[in-house]
């Protein structure tokens, strides 16, 4: 399952929907003993949903860039690492496949974003 970082702490329909759905994930692990997944990201560069169009766009017509907090820590992936990290070979790093769900998050540098 593909999951995001709004579902840490939610505070949107978006992020509640993602956290419901890891836990529908990991309970479905749990009863049946399947090694189900659920893959968190951050920001993924060039994808749709990526906090950095909207700042391009806002620096295009002369700002101001929104900055959530100044303090908010964002973490950034291209688009070939999220792609590759869904991949199960990917999971070689962690000490094995769980035996039940696991949400596994990939190591990424922390970016703050200032205006």
């Amino acid at each position: 399952m593909i999951s995001m970082d709004k579902a840490v702490n939610p505070t949107s329909i978006m992020g509640a929907s993602k956290r419901a759905a890891e836990l529908i994930v990991h309970e479905a692990a749990r009863k049946t003993g399947k090694p189900y997944v659920a893959v968190r990201f951050g920001n993924v560069l060039g994808s749709r949903g990526s906090v950095v169009l909207t700042f391009k766009q806002q620096i295009a017509a002369g700002g101001p860039v929104t900055v959530t907090h100044p303090e908010m820590v964002r973490f950034f992936m291209d688009r070939t690492f999220a792609t590759n990290f869904t991949n199960f070979h990917e999971f070689d790093n962690c000490q094995a496949l769980p035996r039940i769900s696991r949400i596994f998050t990939k190591e990424s540098r922390k970016t703050r974003v200032n205006s």
